[in-house]
């Protein structure tokens, strides 16, 4: 929060995995987190340095082609591999998912107004067009 603090951040979207159970958790995700606990301190900290803090819901993230937009149950061909249904085309899984929550909050009237405003993506001044920095 110091670091995004300095950087004159005044919010920030955070993922929320709406509806993934600790049940079906295995050694290989991190389902064995309780989510609102980490969230709640995250707005916490982010109070104290006047950083709202908003959590976004990832709801099919992981299984929508960023590239295309189909949906694939079966996207992930490997841990942290993603390929598009469609186009074929392979993707980090993670960076995908990443991808699909920012256009998710760019869809909604205050996420456009916060992205589309002077805005900048990895340090660089985002397109109008799409919303997107040039990373």
């Amino acid at each position: 929060m110091e670091s995004l603090y300095d950087k004159g951040v005044g919010e920030i979207d955070i993922g929320y995995p709406k509806g993934i159970a600790q049940d079906k958790g295995n050694e290989r995700n991190s389902n064995f987190w309780n989510y609102s606990s980490i969230i709640t301190r995250v707005k916490q900290v982010g109070k104290e340095y006047s950083i709202k803090v908003k959590p976004v819901n990832e709801a099919n993230t992981s299984k929508t082609c960023s590239l295309c937009g189909e949906i694939n149950e079966d996207g992930r061909i490997k841990r942290g591999l993603f390929v598009c249904p469609h186009t074929k085309k392979v993707i980090n899984a993670d960076l995908n998912g990443a991808i699909n929550m920012m256009k998710h909050i760019l869809k909604s009237d205050e996420g456009r107004g916060k992205w589309l405003t002077g805005g900048t993506a990895c340090g660089l001044p985002l397109d109008e067009r799409s919303g997107m920095g040039n990373c």
